[in-house]
């Protein structure tokens, strides 16, 4: 008598960090423009960008974020074939995934410690960041690591943040 087992695969589930509607026709030049958005918040490098109107036959069009500023993601298209997308056209409702990240605190470096990120505007203990979580410093692009955490400050493994750089802190 033989026996199977079944076997099952555990995949993390994607986070939605951003819907909304595109507001220019970013169809030419592969981006996706929202002039209501401030993507620089939420959103990084490598998240995925769903384009649920355009092919929606096929699914829609789906990106890879490969540059982030407030109001414009640049991408490449991502599927099935190189040419799938070539950007979000106008009045598009999107989606956007971090699969990589789980954005838990961002904000404005208020001060400059060498080794410490400071934000006097925000709780980094009740945002629920952890010693070995990430920290982006997307005004320098550099990422260190958090090596402790306090009410307005956070160790960091690397001298980076100086007073007003925009910053993320993941998972």
């Amino acid at each position: 008598m033989i026996q199977t087992m079944e076997k099952f695969i555990n995949f993390k589930q994607l986070d939605v960090v951003k819907t909304g509607t595109s507001t220019s026709d970013g169809s030419s030049a592969l981006t996706l423009t929202d002039s209501a958005a401030t993507f620089t918040q939420d959103v990084l490098v490598n998240a995925i960008v769903w384009d649920r109107t355009t092919g929606a036959s096929v699914g829609g069009q789906k990106y890879l974020v490969t540059a982030v500023t407030d109001t414009v993601l640049t991408l490449v298209a991502v599927g099935v074939t190189a040419d799938q997308g070539t950007g979000v056209p106008n009045a598009v409702g999107y989606f956007i995934y971090m699969p990589e990240y789980t954005v838990l605190q961002f904000g404005m470096a208020t001060s400059t410690i060498p080794k410490y990120l400071v934000d006097s505007s925000v709780n980094f203990i009740l945002a629920g960041v952890s010693v070995g979580d990430y920290v982006r410093d997307i005004t320098g692009s550099f990422v260190t690591t958090v090596t402790s955490v306090s009410k307005y400050q956070l160790g960091v493994a690397d001298t980076v943040f100086s007073v007003n750089d925009n910053y993320l802190v993941y998972k």
